[in-house]
């Protein structure tokens, strides 16, 4: 809107150009939601491929294990447990048959704690 002396505004035509004015900036404060929006959308990418970055970088330096790995060392230790565990009761019964309970019970705590220091040594291959 051009520029008038004094009074010889048209009311109709001021209000038109501010209403003009009003939508422009709408559109600019439009525009800069969408850019800070997508201005956070690049971060968040960025810090994803960041982290995705540091991941690939700690399974090149073996920090982790497959988890299939994992499991199958759990399954083995687990197995070696139960299969030691079960088989005292079996190797010491004739054993214990004619002894005193105090006799009895050093057995079993001395067999317990040779199975758990078995059990105590790593088995990784």
């Amino acid at each position: 809107m051009a520029a008038k002396p004094r009074g010889q505004y048209d009311v109709q035509e001021f209000a038109r150009a501010l209403i003009k004015d009003g939508q422009a900036a709408k559109g600019v404060t439009a525009i800069m939601r969408l850019s800070l929006a997508l201005c956070e959308a690049r971060a968040a990418l960025a810090h994803e491929q960041a982290a995705a970055l540091r991941m690939k970088n700690a399974v090149r330096r073996r920090e982790y294990a497959p988890l299939s790995a994992v499991q199958r060392q759990v399954e083995i230790i687990f197995a070696a447990f139960r299969e030691r565990i079960l088989s005292i009761p079996s190797k010491f019964a004739a054993i214990c048959e004619i002894r005193s309970r105090a006799e009895v019970e050093l057995v079993l705590h001395e067999e317990c704690r040779e199975v758990l220091e078995e059990l105590s040594r790593p088995i990784w291959r």
